[in-house]
């Protein structure tokens, strides 16, 4: 009997805005939603985390979908509706990705992208490593040996292989957002903090014996052939093309909710 498991999946997310004739401008968002059943053919697709971890292809006809069960990723066709490949992969080794798998990036039809912390790379579906992913022999803006490992890392193959990373400077409370060249091993660093949206937004606790830091979260996406960095409590978001540059900086203001939250600055 073929085991059948149920994955949500969003089907369809359409966006149509209008303008009244104040020119104010209206945003509808419509979202249709569906449940549909795959064909696990005898596997036990991982969900504890939703999909988070997974990538689409191209062409939007498959997604690659970690299985932290058996550390491999499953490859599920969206329009048979079922599993059609999985791509085992190894911990350790040449080829070894690190016990955790924090994030999948679909790059073109043979290649993968790995966030794994300290061990990220690109991957061959077959599991063989293509690149590894070294930013601390790296070279940044000011010519010295880059330090540190980036939280958060997106890569895009546009032209050559640019790795996006989130890099928190904790003691003075900053974060940057970190362009690893992968082959000219160089790294450009932008500020996706003008507005002061993570700084003032800190919460620390300076006792010796119990130290808290309490940062919000600033999110980076891939959307659209722009990478996307926002705040979790303003409304700013920063556009980046796929080398690597930076576009600019959207600050819209919202007509139902405030456009940012009230900042630590100004509670005492």
């Amino acid at each position: 009997m073929i085991n059948r498991t149920f994955l949500a999946i969003i089907l369809i997310i359409s966006f149509s805005c209008g303008k009244s004739q104040d020119s104010a401008s209206v945003e509808s968002i419509v979202y249709s939603v569906d449940t549909v059943i795959i064909d696990s053919k005898d596997r036990l697709l991982d969900l504890k985390r939703g999909i988070w971890n997974s990538d689409l292809n191209d062409d939007e006809s498959a997604i690659f979908l970690y299985n932290g069960f058996d550390h491999s990723i499953d490859e599920v066709k969206l329009d048979h509706f079922k599993i059609t490949n999985n791509y085992p992969l190894e911990t350790e080794g040449p080829n070894g990705t690190g016990e955790h798998v924090n994030y999948i990036n679909f790059l073109n039809d043979s290649l993968i992208f790995i966030k794994s912390f300290g061990r990220s790379g690109v991957f061959a579906k077959n599991g063989d490593l293509v690149e590894r992913i070294d930013w601390g022999n790296a070279i940044d803006s000011s010519g010295m040996d880059y330090s540190g490992t980036p939280q958060n890392e997106i890569a895009s193959n546009f032209r050559d292989l640019k790795v996006f990373g989130l890099y928190y400077d904790r003691k003075n409370k900053n974060v940057f957002l970190d362009v690893l060249s992968v082959g000219e091993n160089s790294i450009k660093r932008y500020d996706i903090d003008s507005e002061k949206s993570y700084h003032h937004f800190v919460l620390t606790v300076d006792d010796p014996k119990d130290y808290t830091y309490l940062d919000p979260i600033v999110y980076m996406s891939f959307e659209n052939d722009f990478v996307l960095v926002s705040h979790q409590f303003s409304n700013e978001l920063y556009l980046f093309n796929l080398i690597g540059e930076f576009i600019k900086m959207v600050n819209y203001k919202p007509e139902m909710t405030p456009e940012r939250a009230r900042d630590l600055s100004q509670c005492y």
